[in-house]
């Protein structure tokens, strides 16, 4: 079922047509008790449009991808996962905030249940005329206890790397 869900989710992130503000790839290391794991990720962002177009500074975000976790009675897993925030440009800097919802396909001592709160902050460099970027991104999946007792969540500092379409 997960893998279902995942290849589902790459089809709505890599649309064939439109417009698209950015893809990026990311790879991360953990943090606090997510020490001994590793991730990478896959996405893509753009603004939001339709009734609320007015808020231009609001963008939202699919991605997809995975962590690897080697520590005992810890797993593997792949995630999917859909956010929105705000995202404020001045000059070659860039930063952004999103908060969303996603899928993870192995719970584990660190994260039970399917359902997690995803949160993401980055603060980069973006090029003026091309507009690819590098980003330090946090990454912060957790239930927030409203699903299960058990809320430890996992961490990741990322680096970003995003490219125009």
């Amino acid at each position: 079922m997960g893998a279902v869900i995942l290849i589902a989710l790459a089809a709505i992130l890599y649309p064939v047509s439109g417009y698209c503000k950015e893809s990026y790839l990311k790879y991360g290391v953990g943090v606090a008790s997510s020490k001994e794991a590793h991730s990478v990720g896959l996405g893509h962002s753009e603004p939001i449009t339709g009734a609320i177009k007015s808020l231009k500074f609001l963008e939202y975000q699919l991605e997809t991808g995975a962590w690897f976790d080697s520590k005992e009675g810890r797993k593997s897993s792949a995630y999917g996962s859909a956010s929105v925030g705000p995202s404020v440009h001045a000059g070659p800097f860039k930063a952004s905030v999103f908060h969303g919802l996603g899928l993870i396909t192995t719970p584990d001592a660190l994260l039970t249940g399917g359902l997690h709160f995803f949160h993401d902050l980055s603060l980069g460099l973006e090029d003026g005329d091309s507009k690819a970027g590098i980003s330090l991104s946090y990454k912060h999946i957790s239930n927030a206890g409203w699903f299960s007792e058990t809320n430890n969540g996992r961490d990741f500092m990322t680096i970003k790397l995003s490219i125009p379409w």
